[in-house]
This record gives structure tokens, C-alpha cells and sequence, in this order.
């Protein structure tokens, strides 16, 4: 699924000459049941943690709306440690980390907890199941209506790394093959 956001991640930039303000994006995986991270610079995942969903929280996201932040209940120590070192900022009470422009990439495969995300993260990218075949263009003759974004983009991601054909098994809530 990461290789499938980077992939992704530097398509975009390519096509969309983007101005990204840190080295260091972070990709967020909205899956059934939890939150999939990965920190990622120069193509290479540094570092890579699982969450709840923030529906699932009692944290919530900041009040003020002038910035886009992620809280620091999603982040374990080493994110917030490498997310700062590496020029992100952290809120003055450090419940929250501010993410930079363009630097926060979403895929969702519930829709519920990818609303709570966007409304609170507007300058980050999204790519929702109803989207994902049209935004990502994988090709291949492809067609399955109801396949979901964290499922194109980890094709995708297998696709970039070992070429066609190749056979995806995903083992989250469910066992998929695609």
C-alpha cells in the first residue's frame, strides 16, 4: 500500500508541479478498523505505526482552523520525534503536530472516519473509494467498481515494484486478493 502512495506522491508532484514544503511527507491508510501510517522522504518509508481510528478516540482535532494538524494520540513518541526533527511543529501543549503543504497523503476505505479527516485536514490529499480508479489511472483494463483505494494503491504499489501481472493478498479485517 505505501509503494502504491508514493508511486502516487510523486505522480502527483510530477503532473501538478506541487509545492511541497518538507522533505518528509506522511501517508495515512483509513482502514476498517485502525489508522496505517508511514513517514516517508526521498522514496524511502522511515518509519511506519498503526492507530485507532479517531472515531474510535476520545481525542479530537484542534479547535482553531488556520492550520491543519494531526493529534498527538496518533502519533507514538518515534513519529513525533522524527516529524519534528525533521522540521514539522508541534503545538505549544504538544497535543497536536502541524502538517506541513501537500505533506499528508489519505486513503480511506470508510467514509465516516475519512470525513472527520478531511474536515479537519482541507490541504491534505484524499483518495476515497469512489475515486480511486479515476485519480490513480492504473490501467490494466481494470474494472471493478467497488474496489477500494487502499486495494488500487497497494496494486499499484506491487505493480511499480515488480511489474505485470501481479497478484496482491491483503490480510486486514478481511482477506482480499486482487
Amino acid at each position: 500500500f505505501f509503494q502504491g502512495l508514493l508511486v502516487t506522491q510523486s505522480t502527483q508532484y510530477k503532473m501538478n508541479k506541487i509545492e511541497v514544503t518538507s522533505e518528509v511527507w506522511v501517508s495515512l491508510s483509513i482502514g476498517n478498523t485502525r489508522l496505517h501510517w508511514a513517514a516517508v522522504k526521498d522514496g524511502s518509508i522511515l518509519l511506519s505505526w498503526i492507530s485507532p481510528q479517531l472515531t474510535r478516540q476520545k481525542s479530537s482535532f484542534p479547535s482553531f482552523s488556520f492550520a491543519d494538524a494531526i493529534p498527538a494520540t496518533c502519533l507514538p513518541e518515534q513519529a513525533r520525534k522524527l516529524l519534528t526533527e525533521e522540521g514539522w511543529v508541534s503545538s505549544s501543549d504538544k497535543a497536536y503536530i502541524f502538517i506541513p503543504k501537500n505533506a499528508l497523503w489519505v486513503a480511506s476505505v470508510v467514509p465516516k472516519e475519512a470525513k472527520v479527516w478531511k474536515a479537519s485536514c482541507p490541504g491534505s490529499t484524499f483518495v476515497e473509494n469512489n475515486e480511486s480508479q479515476k485519480v490513480l489511472k492504473i490501467g490494466r483494463n481494470l474494472s471493478y467498481p467497488t474496489i477500494g483505494a487502499d486495494r488500487v494503491m497497494a496494486v499499484r504499489g506491487a505493480a511499480k515494484l515488480y511489474g505485470w501481472p501481479v497478484l496482491v493478498i491483503d490480510c486486514g479485517t478481511a482477506i482480499s486478493m486482487t
